[in-house]
């Protein structure tokens, strides 16, 4: 008996640390700052066996979809998450379920330590 017929698989990637220039104010446009994207992936997969990473959502092609967004200056986190989750999406069309994370490490926020994110989810 095979238990992972019809299975779900979750592929993760996180604390992807990248520095970019994003933000509403002069001083976050200015600055480059550290972000962290974390991203869960829920897919059908179709295959009973998974030998290749073309039978399944590749990790690098995720990481670069990531990098590649967050090279492009844009004012609010929430469009960034929903442009990589788009293009996720886009690329892998057994996407059931996405959850981005993105953390701003370091805001220019007087007296706060820590860090200001957004976290979109996605069910398909």
């Amino acid at each position: 008996v095979n238990l992972f017929n019809n299975k779900m698989l979750t592929i993760q990637l996180y604390k992807l640390v990248l520095f970019s220039y994003q933000g509403i104010n002069e001083e976050e446009i200015i600055l480059v700052k550290e972000y962290e994207i974390n991203a869960n992936v829920v897919s059908n997969e179709e295959a009973v066996e998974i030998t290749s990473s073309h039978q399944t959502i590749n990790d690098e092609e995720v990481y670069e979809i990531r990098k590649q967004r967050m090279l492009v200056a844009t004012p609010l986190l929430e469009t960034i998450g929903t442009d990589i989750g788009n293009s996720i999406c886009n690329t892998y069309q057994n996407v059931r379920s996405i959850t981005i994370q993105l953390k701003k490490l370091h805001p220019p926020i007087e007296n706060f330590r820590g860090a200001a994110g957004v976290t979109l989810h996605k069910e398909f």
